[in-house]
């Protein structure tokens, strides 16, 4: 091994992820970040967990806690965060078969970067979600999709759900005291 290969790769881009959680709160529950290293994005870890704060003020300290030194080049708000709405997410998958804002496309896409870099594979009861994803990445539409087996729809909930317990089980949480 060179000593170039073995220095961690350059962060060329950091994005505000929000994440909401309760359908009747109208702004995030959680936040964290997205990491742009060799064109692929990483959530923020420290070690084997992702993570995770509860109100934007603390993100210095989520990056001080993961040993990255970052300099915001404007202040962090609601009006930049880039909403992941696992709350959206369940209701659209349990009564809609349409998504134009592809919130659903856009929930599995964190979920999956998410679980690769935590080293945890989606189990197969929940392969329903990646061919979903395949799927809401290309169509708005998907409840043709979702019936063409019994029970899709009810695996893909509990999909997303077995996601979010999963994330969070391994999840460092910064709060406010």
């Amino acid at each position: 091994m060179t000593e170039a290969s073995s220095m961690p790769s350059q962060i060329t881009d950091i994005y505000l992820v929000g994440l909401r959680t309760d359908g009747r709160s109208e702004v995030p529950n959680f936040y964290t970040f997205l990491l742009e290293q060799d064109q692929e994005l990483q959530p923020l870890l420290l070690e084997d967990q992702v993570i995770l704060f509860t109100h934007i003020e603390l993100a210095p300290q989520a990056f001080a806690l993961a040993d990255i030194p970052v300099q915001f080049r404007r202040p962090l708000s609601l009006e930049n965060v880039y909403l992941i709405d696992a709350a959206r997410t369940l209701h659209l998958l349990a009564y809609h078969d349409e998504d134009n804002e592809q919130v659903i496309a856009n929930f599995l896409d964190w979920c999956a970067r998410t679980l690769t870099a935590l080293g945890i594979p989606l189990p197969p009861a929940f392969d329903v979600l990646a061919d979903l994803g395949k799927h809401v990445d290309q169509y708005r539409v998907y409840g043709d999709f979702l019936s063409k087996e019994p029970y899709r729809r009810e695996r893909a909930i509990d999909g997303v759900r077995w996601c979010l317990g999963t994330i969070f089980s391994l999840a460092r949480i910064l709060t406010k005291e």
